[in-house]
């Protein structure tokens, strides 16, 4: 997941570099939800100060429309997006079967979101020195999204949702039936990452070249 995440960042710069959607959308890579929700002496926003203003991050992060966390609670991934236009937080969750945005009252996202949300105020406000919002008083909800088969396709679909979600849905076909593709999309990208030391063999690049 977090090589894919670094990817996505390039993928960003690749497609908007060069206009005005650069930088409407961030990336950061699962061990921040994992130390937000660790607490105590495991968080420290300044571990992760390049993920915000790191010399590869050409925009400014507190100006983003969304910001995208990932999440593995045990063995589910999931997908939580910060708007900061609108100042909400969707649930990203491919094991979520209801069809309205509502937040189950016994769902584990109560208590996930808020120390998450603790946790991007924090960074925010420390790195950013116009930044005035609050991210602990934001509103938060579940939107409907596309729905697992099986618990082991719960990364494909995040990453899938990190990728695609524009703020009210996911823009790209995703269900059972198109998995393997969109696997096989993952692992192509994957490949294909800038500054990889490795020389891929031979008929891997060939294979590279077909599917192109």
């Amino acid at each position: 997941m977090m090589i894919y995440t670094r990817r996505i960042l390039q993928l960003e710069y690749e497609k908007f570099g060069k206009t005005a959607a650069y930088g409407s959308r961030h990336f950061l890579e699962a061990d921040f939800a994992v130390h937000a929700i660790a607490g105590d002496s495991l968080w420290n926003p300044e571990m992760f100060r390049n993920h915000f203003t790191g010399p590869k991050i050409l925009y400014n992060v507190s100006k983003c429309e969304n910001i995208y966390v990932q999440f593995c609670d045990v063995n589910h991934w999931e997908c939580y997006a910060f708007n900061l236009r609108e100042e909400v937080i969707h649930i990203l969750d491919s094991s979520k079967s209801s069809n309205h945005d509502g937040v189950h009252p016994g769902s584990k996202h109560h208590w996930i979101v808020p120390m998450l949300a603790r946790a991007m105020q924090e960074c925010l406000a420390l790195f950013f020195a116009d930044w005035s919002g609050d991210v602990t008083k934001w509103e938060y909800k579940q939107p409907v999204v596309p729905t697992q088969s099986f618990e082991v396709e719960s990364g494909v679909y995040t990453l899938e949702f990190m990728k695609n979600w524009n703020g009210t849905k996911c823009t790209k076909l995703l269900n059972p039936g198109c998995i393997d593709a969109v696997r096989t999309d993952i692992v192509m990208d994957i490949l294909s990452i800038k500054e990889n030391a490795a020389e891929l063999p031979s008929f891997v690049q060939e294979l590279m070249k077909q599917y192109i």
